[in-house]
């Protein structure tokens, strides 16, 4: 999916109505917290904005925008973490793998920060428990394999340690099952995907946050 020029023009006249209320001085100084406090603050919820936050990048969206959401960084990390995602699908596209993540392109700049339009994915805790089951199921299996009784009173807590052990690959793998991604995202350090990082698209699982994290 790509957006229209409509909604481009429309998702960039929602960056500048937010520039023009003061929003690079909460990006400035508050990082995470100070982005929140500040959108209630100025009951933005109630001119149809909805927004979310990990530790170093923003996602903004607005009821009048409904296939697509906003990303800027927090001026206080170390790296431009939403710069970093945006080459990494361009890179995603080159090697035909694009599908496994949501449409992300540059929209316009501010005062010196990016802001990314994505393509929006399907979000929620159901979402979340699915992920987290198709690991559980893994280790499961992988245990019964290995000769585990999974009558012995102790068996699930054995799984619940070895999907601890799993890395971001291997989670991955699981997931998605295609050695080209699993060798795409360790060869670009695209690391970070607990369950909270992964959305629906058209009924397929996606990455939704994928630039890796590297303090």
């Amino acid at each position: 999916m790509y957006p229209t020029k409509q909604e481009v023009e429309f998702a960039v006249n929602l960056v500048n109505e937010l520039v023009g209320l003061g929003m690079f001085e909460c990006m400035e100084s508050h990082g995470e917290c100070g982005l929140c406090n500040w959108m209630f603050e100025n009951n933005l919820h109630r001119l149809g904005y909805s927004w979310g936050s990990g530790v170093t990048k923003a996602c903004i969206s607005h009821t009048d925008l409904a296939n697509w959401v906003i990303k800027v960084r927090f001026k206080d990390t170390k790296r431009d973490y939403c710069s970093i995602e945006y080459n990494n699908y361009l890179l995603a596209v080159e090697e035909k793998l694009e599908g496994y993540f949501p449409f992300t392109d540059f929209l316009c700049e501010k005062e010196g920060f990016s802001f990314f339009i994505q393509e929006r994915a399907e979000c929620n805790e159901f979402i979340e428990e699915e992920v987290s089951s198709c690991w559980y199921e893994s280790a499961r299996e992988e245990l019964i394999w290995d000769g585990e009784d999974p009558q012995d009173q102790w068996f699930m807590d054995r799984v619940c340690e070895l999907v601890d052990e799993y890395d971001d690959l291997e989670k991955a793998n699981i997931i998605f099952g295609n050695d080209r991604l699993t060798r795409f995202l360790q060869r670009n350090r695209i690391t970070d995907l607990h369950q909270g990082n992964f959305g629906i698209i058209d009924g397929n699982i996606v990455i939704i946050d994928f630039s890796g994290y590297m303090g």
